[in-house]
């Protein structure tokens, strides 16, 4: 009835298709004999029995008949207000010939309500009860305790990293960090009494810090603060290969250092020889050479005179 009086519109018409269930149903337009069809097989499809009635007054009213509990009840869905009625406050038009007969009224008729069903409250009108100051215990999240692994800390060096809630196995639902639901591709989950062991991909992702590690169980829940310590960076702008031919090539080594050293010692010995030593050392070389002058000049004058 809902449905009908919220999408069909009601038309009076002669056109064949305005008098059927498809025109009520496709077009969203029928006369009451259309919309009657439609609420017919709307009732016949959820196992409802229900029969259409149509008078010979002037506009050849037609609606249904809905049998609840053995008993009939007048529904009309051109209408919102008879839904249901019995034969006390429903006062129908004058029925044609074929719903005349003793064999209708006997199996049909007969079986009319004299009052109304009782009909219940619709769902919107029914006020929502207040909520309770308190909820009640059974509906109170459960605060399970984290058994292991609660404020631990992970570092790269760990395989795996793995906590430990009280709450059942059976009841585990999913695992978050940090407010966001863990994939569970990235860990595993043991019984005793839950066990979840993260996989090193996942852990190694994670930023350096604290994290908010939560076990989400059916009826409850198990919190744990977990820290990632940080990480060691190695330095990739410097490559170790270049750092020792470097030191080979252009560092000289410690006995090279020393060879230096003394050299330069040495000419610092020999630039540093007194100007008094040189004159002696070039007149010993003067007188030498002098002496072998006179040598020679008096040994060639002895062979003259022999001569």
């Amino acid at each position: 009835m809902d449905y009908i009086n919220k999408n069909v519109q009601g038309i009076s018409s002669y056109t064949g298709v305005d008098h059927s269930a498809y025109g009520a149903l496709c077009k969203g337009k029928a006369t009451c004999q259309g919309k009657a069809l439609l609420l017919y097989r709307m009732l016949r499809e959820l196992g409802v029995a229900n029969r259409i009635l149509m008078g010979v007054d002037a506009a050849a009213h037609t609606y249904n008949i809905v049998m609840i509990e053995g008993k009939y009840y007048y529904c009309d869905p051109s209408t919102t207000t008879v839904v249901l009625k019995g034969t006390n406050s429903f006062k129908p038009a004058t029925l044609q010939e074929h719903y005349q007969t003793a064999e209708f009224k006997a199996g049909v008729l007969s079986k009319l309500s004299a009052s109304d069903y009782p009909l219940k409250p619709a769902q919107s009108e029914t006020p929502a009860p207040a909520p309770s100051e308190k909820p009640d215990e059974e509906t109170q999240k459960v605060e399970y305790e984290m058994l292991d692994g609660a404020d631990s800390t992970y570092d790269a060096n760990t395989q795996a990293f793995s906590l430990r809630a009280a709450g059942e196995m059976e009841k585990f639902v999913s695992v978050e960090v940090d407010g966001k639901v863990v994939d569970p591709k990235y860990y595993t989950v043991k019984e005793g009494s839950t066990i979840i062991i993260f996989t090193k991909e996942f852990m190694d992702n994670l930023s350096e810090g604290e994290h908010v590690v939560t076990f989400n169980f059916t009826d409850g829940v198990a919190t744990a603060n977990i820290k990632v310590a940080e990480r060691e960076i190695a330095d990739e702008s410097v490559d170790s290969t270049e750092t020792v031919e470097d030191e080979s090539t252009e560092k000289p080594s410690t006995d090279q250092n020393n060879t230096i050293g003394m050299e330069d010692e040495d000419s610092e010995k020999k630039s540093g020889i007194s100007p008094i030593v040189w004159v002696l050392l070039v007149l010993v070389i003067v007188a030498g050479a002098a002496g072998g002058f006179v040598w020679y000049k008096k040994n060639k004058e002895e062979k003259s005179c022999n001569i």
